[in-house]
């Protein structure tokens, strides 16, 4: 009896050990479609996300696109009323009573119209695909 008595441990454990490794085979043999299906889950979440991504930019490039086309519309009306202030002054519009007051004020629209043409933006290149981009900087 004293001879075994070293192996009472052991077979205290042992059905522990037996019924903790069957749910791990078990687990073992699904893990590669349930990792499966975790990563196809994934990917559809990512296109999804990806699709809304690009609509919304899509959105943004077309309004960033009427928004130039308007400042656009702005600087080439700027550049025509500078035109007209050059012409009215060239017809006498400045000599008379008060002269002075109307020297300042083309002075003042000039500044004005003339400050409109500056900074103009410009839209940025558009992707084209399979093309290489430039890496962003890392932040």
């Amino acid at each position: 009896m004293k001879k075994l008595l070293p192996f009472v441990p052991f077979l205290l454990v042992l059905p522990f050990a037996a019924s903790a490794a069957g749910p791990a085979r078990e687990a073992r043999g699904n893990a590669p479609t349930t990792l499966q299906q975790d990563l196809t889950a994934r990917v559809a979440a990512l296109e999804e996300e990806l699709a809304a991504s690009k609509k919304k930019n899509d959105e943004t490039r077309a309004l960033l696109e009427q928004t130039l086309a308007y400042l656009e519309t702005q600087v080439q009306g700027a550049k025509t009323l500078l035109t007209v202030l050059d012409e009215s002054e060239r017809e006498g519009f400045t000599p008379g009573i008060n002269f002075r007051s109307r020297e300042l004020m083309l002075a003042g629209f000039r500044a004005y119209w003339g400050g409109m043409q500056q900074g103009l933006p410009k839209v940025p290149p558009k992707a084209v695909p399979g093309a290489p981009q430039e890496p962003k900087p890392r932040q």
